[in-house]
């Protein structure tokens, strides 16, 4: 008697839900950073981060997610009029925002930066509340292009390197400086810049994105506005 082997395929369909973050930005003190060459005060928020190509602030979050095919969107957006803001950047007619996988101890992450500024008729409005809608991809082969940086910060500059082990404040002075060999007296404080990149595994798949040169961090300088770095003089970071 012939035996026949019957090979079922069973089809699971798996549906993909969104995820929806409720947030909010809280206004703080001003802040003073160097940009051109100069210290100037601006607006400082929750969750802040520095662009070295905008002197205003802009607002970034990590949050921990389950795929590594995804879109996002920023909806519910509630915004609030800014009275004589004084801004020394570009505002927008339209909020922008940007945002990328990463990875950290085999854990997925999307970072999202949004520049939460917009120009309306009557003024600037900032971004008060808001939700992060996380949507999961089926497509996991949908490439995404990136705009890639033909030149690496590293090309230019005397650099030195700085490991830290956790997250938190850190803070160089000029006893530190001095003891890993920086000729302190030959450095103008308003000129230093501090770099790094968000530690981890890289992705798998070659087409995921990954950031392609270190990223500036954000600083604050406590001291005066000359040139010289005083012994009192310090950076956080």
């Amino acid at each position: 008697m012939t035996r026949i082997y019957i090979l079922f395929l069973i089809l699971v369909s798996c549906k993909l839900y969104s995820q929806e973050y409720s947030r909010s930005i809280d206004l703080l003190e001003t802040k003073k950073i160097l940009y051109n060459n100069r210290y100037i005060n601006i607006q400082n928020f929750s969750k802040s981060i520095y662009n070295e190509d905008n002197p205003c602030m802009s607002y970034f979050e990590r949050i921990q997610i389950n795929h590594t095919n995804f879109d996002v969107e920023i909806i519910d957006k509630e915004y609030i009029f800014i009275e004589a803001p004084n801004l020394s950047c570009n505002i927008p007619d339209e909020l922008f925002y940007e945002h990328n996988l990463s990875q950290q101890e085999k854990n997925n992450f999307v970072s999202v930066k949004i520049f939460p500024y917009i120009k309306k008729k009557d003024g600037v409005y900032f971004l008060k509340s808001f939700k992060i809608k996380i949507n999961p991809l089926s497509d996991s082969k949908n490439k995404i292009k990136y705009n890639i940086k033909n030149n690496s910060v590293l090309a230019s500059g005397e650099w030195y390197k700085i490991g830290v082990q956790s997250d938190g404040v850190y803070e160089i002075n000029k006893s530190f400086m001095e003891s890993v060999g920086v000729d302190v007296e030959s450095i103008d404080p308003r000129n230093i810049k501090i770099y790094g990149k968000t530690a981890g595994m890289l992705p798998e798949e070659n087409f995921k994105y990954r950031t392609d040169d270190l990223m500036q961090l954000s600083i604050h300088f406590i001291g005066n506005e000359d040139s010289y770095f005083d012994d009192n003089e310090k950076i956080l970071f």
